[in-house]
């Protein structure tokens, strides 16, 4: 890994918007397009270009005037500046649901997670074997997706594992000495239907 790159500090608005650029330069790159404009990268990302460029320039020296960015070396670098050129490891233990979705998604390669091992809660024991197994295989993210009693008891079983993260989509919170991220599905369904009938409400107000 880059180490100029590793201890390069950014911004947390710019760090939320990196999985968007890693997205966009992964498609352009797979596209054969080696070479892309500010502009065009902010129309892609939804941003104005001076916010592309801003985002850039914190990253590193990547654009040449007149030339843009080469794709390949901007992707490469945004990955060593967001961690995840080093392979890390997940299992996922959840709701047979849960599991079926998430182990179908490509996020965890893309995002440089190698997934190993699922356990539905829907089977006899699995937590139970899910222990026994993150105790010995010591993975690096544990992906909680579990439900009711299950969550608890999941819960106890992380706090005594030795691991960087948990990707948290259980409907209780979660606070540990590693980093958490906590996705609420069901308040993001609420926010939509909420600024669905905001909108809506003013459409008639100006009828």
């Amino acid at each position: 890994m880059n180490r100029e790159n590793e201890t390069r500090k950014v911004s947390k608005s710019t760090a939320k918007r990196l999985p968007g650029y890693l997205r966009i330069l992964k498609k352009l790159i797979d596209g054969n397009e080696f070479r892309v404009s500010s502009t065009r990268l902010a129309s892609l990302l939804g941003a104005s270009p001076s916010q592309v460029r801003q985002d850039l320039s914190s990253l590193g020296e990547f654009g040449l005037r007149g030339y843009g960015y080469d794709t390949r070396v901007l992707y490469t670098s945004i990955l060593d500046i967001a961690g995840v050129r080093e392979e890390y490891s997940a299992v996922i233990v959840g709701t047979e649901e849960m599991v079926s979705m998430l182990k179908s998604r490509p996020v965890f390669v893309g995002q440089g997670v190698a997934l190993k091992k699922c356990f539905s809660t829907a089977k006899e024991n699995a937590l139970g074997l899910f222990e026994d197994y993150a105790k010995k295989e010591r993975p690096d993210i544990i992906v909680l997706a579990t439900e009711g009693d299950s969550t608890e008891k999941a819960i106890e079983v992380i706090k005594t594992l030795k691991i960087k993260g948990v990707w948290n989509f259980s409907n209780v919170k979660i606070k540990l000495d590693v980093p958490v991220k906590n996705l609420w599905i069901d308040d993001s369904l609420m926010t939509l239907c909420y600024d669905i009938g905001k909108k809506e409400t003013k459409e008639r107000k100006t009828k």
